[in-house]
């Protein structure tokens, strides 16, 4: 060893290891994975909480579900996937001024004559059969928006949406809420994340109306 301090033996730095660079590429990968997903969650999907009973006995209180945005930003007529779009049966979550989201059905589509009469929804004169309520124990009532027998187009771009607790539902049979522009809708929740005894898929529509 030389007495001197500052003398010293350059090293050139020494190749990564096959292991080494391997990790490394998981690293990478990983992290590539989790931003993709973070995107995905930011602007495509986003979480929502049910708060309340009008969508009982389908949802529940508290539950918290996954909604699809790719559907309001990409989906209908004039986008980038014009038969991608909201359909009868739907569940989908929407905004009001200043109010909080709502969460509900869409059971009128654009240009389509809905009315209630008899305990039931009716489109273009034909019943609509719900199989996701139960019609005697949670009838359909009129509201202060769509009166008893009375028929309404719903406009272009616009739904008509009702809870299904229809007996205890803040939705467009009141005018306090009307028909629902597509541009107030936030998307279509896919996915029942909480609790997890409940967790797993929420089935589209296509809901059939009655015979003749």
């Amino acid at each position: 060893m030389s007495a001197n301090p500052f003398d010293y033996v350059s090293q050139k730095p020494q190749p990564a290891t096959p292991t080494s660079k391997k990790l490394v590429d998981i690293l990478q990968y990983f992290v590539l994975l989790l931003s993709v997903m973070v995107v995905v969650y930011l602007f495509f999907m986003i979480p929502t909480q049910v708060d309340g009973v009008s969508m009982m006995p389908n949802f529940q209180n508290d539950e918290v579900l996954l909604t699809n945005r790719l559907i309001q930003l990409v989906g209908g007529e004039g986008q980038l996937a014009a038969n991608y779009d909201y359909q009868r049966g739907d569940v989908v979550v929407f905004t009001r001024n200043n109010q909080p989201d709502l969460i509900k059905r869409i059971v009128g589509l654009p240009g389509e004559r809905v009315a209630v009469k008899d305990n039931h929804v009716f489109i273009n004169g034909q019943k609509l059969m719900e199989d996701y309520i139960d019609p005697i124990v949670k009838p359909t009532s009129p509201g202060t928006f769509l009166a008893a027998g009375q028929e309404k187009i719903v406009p272009a771009g616009s739904y008509l949406a009702l809870g299904d607790n229809r007996t205890n539902s803040l939705d467009s049979r009141s005018a306090e809420v009307g028909f629902v522009k597509r541009s107030q809708l936030r998307g279509a929740p896919f996915l029942r994340l909480l609790p997890l005894t409940n967790f797993g898929s929420i089935p589209r529509g296509n809901y059939r109306l009655e015979a003749q």
